[in-house]
């Protein structure tokens, strides 16, 4: 995933998670300096960070589907069966 495409995933979270980016730092377990940077291409998310966005967006369940096709099929645990009684995971 390129670094601009970073920026459209976590805008797209945002929007999707209706949080802030602090909210979403949170959520993912990085800081809001971190996830800024990440958005603004000052730098590139971690091997570690790239998968803690993919399983936000693996959260999303589907209203993440489109998403998903963007990130890397491996990433996260086999959510099969999870989404299927989603409530407001967020």
């Amino acid at each position: 995933m390129k670094a601009n495409k970073y920026a459209d995933l976590i805008n797209q979270l945002q929007v999707r998670l209706d949080v802030n980016q602090a909210k979403l730092a949170k959520k993912i377990g990085t800081t809001k300096l971190s996830l800024s940077r990440w958005k603004n291409g000052h730098h590139k998310p971690s091997p570690m960070a790239v998968n803690l966005l993919k399983q936000a967006v693996l959260d999303l369940c589907d209203r993440g589907k489109d998403l998903q096709r963007n990130i890397s099929k491996s990433a996260g645990k086999d959510r099969k069966g999870y989404c299927q009684n989603e409530q407001n995971l967020y």
